[in-house]
């Protein structure tokens, strides 16, 4: 069984933001890539009890918000997140995936630039932006870059547990999903879909931060991002990033004893999530 219209809970992970001149802003808001403020929820595991599936197998997935260009660096433990939508939310409430696979994706990773682009089409034509937000295309560099990391969250010392790259080049969400059933795998668009869900806790406006709170105007409910184990909206707004123009993404598994778990990350460039400024 999975929680919340048939998907698995998911747990968020988000980061802090840039200022405009480059500095870090380590403030309380959105998380998400490059996002404003520390999105930090919890492992699986780490208190409260867990949603048992049928079979009697346990889930728990958590989207990681990311660092990065402008980001914060938090710490994921506990918790879960229900992703909503009867297949998976897209921005409008729309189902995502299965996708195609763009230049260069292979195996597990075919679909995830396409289910990127989904959620900035969908924005696009809801908001009748004009001109619409470019599409995505997949970096392999990127992809090598964040397999890197996704590998050292997977390794003996880190499995369980998932914290961002210390890192301010690129922006970066991650995903993350724990489960007792073997052989599962995690598809890339639920791990966008994950993130896409926040956009039921936000209000359009410019990015918060600390340094510069006068110069914000965006809003996420608490209550409402707290629903989806997420501290913050900023994975969301790193997805529909208008100047962001590329995205590569890494996969790894492991087992930390208790969950048998995937991971996903993925970064973005060029950054999004700069304070002062809005996505789009």
């Amino acid at each position: 069984m999975r929680a919340a219209l048939g998907l698995l809970p998911w747990l968020l992970l988000g980061a802090a933001c840039l200022d405009e001149d480059g500095a870090s802003d380590d403030s309380s808001s959105e998380g998400g890539s490059n996002a404003v403020g520390q999105n930090s929820t919890t492992n699986p595991g780490a208190g409260g009890s867990l949603p048992t599936g049928a079979g009697g197998t346990t889930e728990v997935m958590t989207p990681v918000g990311g660092a990065g260009g402008a980001s914060s660096e938090s710490t994921s433990s506990g918790g879960m997140t229900a992703l909503s939508g009867g297949g998976q939310s897209g921005a409008g409430g729309g189902s995502m995936g299965p996708f195609p696979a763009e230049p260069g994706e292979t195996g597990i990773f075919v679909g995830m630039t396409a289910a990127h682009n989904a959620a900035r089409a969908e924005l696009s034509v809801d908001e009748g932006l004009n001109p619409p937000l470019p599409d995505l295309t997949w970096s392999e560099d990127l992809a090598d870059f964040a397999q890197e990391w996704a590998n050292t969250l997977a390794n003996s010392a880190n499995c369980g547990t998932i914290f961002h790259r210390d890192q301010r080049m690129y922006g970066e969400n991650i995903a993350f999903h724990g489960t007792t059933a073997r052989g599962e795998e995690y598809a890339p668009e639920e791990a966008v879909a994950s993130w896409v869900a926040e956009v039921a806790c936000w209000e359009y406006g410019t990015i918060l931060g600390n340094r510069a709170p006068s110069a914000s105007s965006e809003s996420c409910d608490a209550v409402c991002i707290r629903g989806q184990n997420s501290s913050g909206c900023g994975h969301y707004t790193q997805v529909v990033w208008r100047n962001t123009r590329e995205v590569g993404c890494g996969y790894a598994t492991c087992n930390d004893g208790r969950f048998n778990d995937a991971i996903w990350v993925c970064n973005y460039n060029p950054p999004g999530n700069f304070v002062g400024q809005a996505p789009y």
